[in-house]
């Protein structure tokens, strides 16, 4: 799970500013707030009033939503594909051809894996 958040934390700190600029070009004309001519324009001129803190300004935030999402992803990733690398088709036509306790086939408990 650890490796989930640190491969958040690393992909925040490249999205999160393209985000910053984005919105606020997207906001510029209904607010009359910032007047950026291009992206490049919106980057130097957060970096001059604002510093590198401007661009980085809902990091933190972005971080902590969307880091635990990333944590469980790749833990359910990682188990389902250790999962499914020790499951061949012999295993497969094994569980759908079997027959449950009442003598009718068990196929459609096997193949969403209760059974």
């Amino acid at each position: 799970m650890a490796g989930g958040m640190f491969a958040e934390a690393v992909a925040c700190s490249i999205f999160v500013p393209v985000d910053v600029v984005k919105e606020r070009r997207q906001v510029q004309a209904n607010l009359g707030t910032f007047k950026y001519k291009n992206d490049a324009d919106a980057i130097r001129q957060i970096m001059r009033t604002e510093g590198v803190r401007g661009l980085y300004r809902a990091y933190g935030a972005t971080v902590m939503s969307f880091g635990p999402f990333s944590a469980l992803y790749f833990l359910f990733y990682e188990k389902l594909k250790e999962r499914a690398a020790n499951f061949t088709a012999q295993d497969y036509l094994r569980k759908v051809t079997q027959k449950d306790e009442s003598g009718r086939e068990a196929a459609h408990k096997q193949d969403i894996g209760f059974g």
